[in-house]
């Protein structure tokens, strides 16, 4: 669960799963960029209390593991 390497400065196409402490080693390498990181923790914490996500966390082999899944009154498939 690693984000790949940049390729011209860009990510690969792909869904890249990461932990929240991996996104912003990666992401927040700057000030501006770790205000921004701040905001959408903050946001998801809103969106969670709010009732419209699920959340679920883990540790695994020394790593947090959240996964935020929509509310919606859809049945399972």
């Amino acid at each position: 669960m690693n984000i790949p390497e940049f390729i011209n400065q860009k990510l690969p196409p792909g869904i890249h799963e990461c932990t929240l402490d991996e996104f912003k080693k990666v992401f927040g390498f700057n000030h501006n960029r770790r205000i921004q990181i701040k905001g959408l923790e903050r946001a998801i914490e809103k969106f969670v209390n709010a009732g419209a996500f699920h959340v679920a966390s883990w540790r695994i082999k020394g790593r947090n593991i959240l996964v935020l899944k929509q509310k919606n009154a859809s049945k399972s498939r």
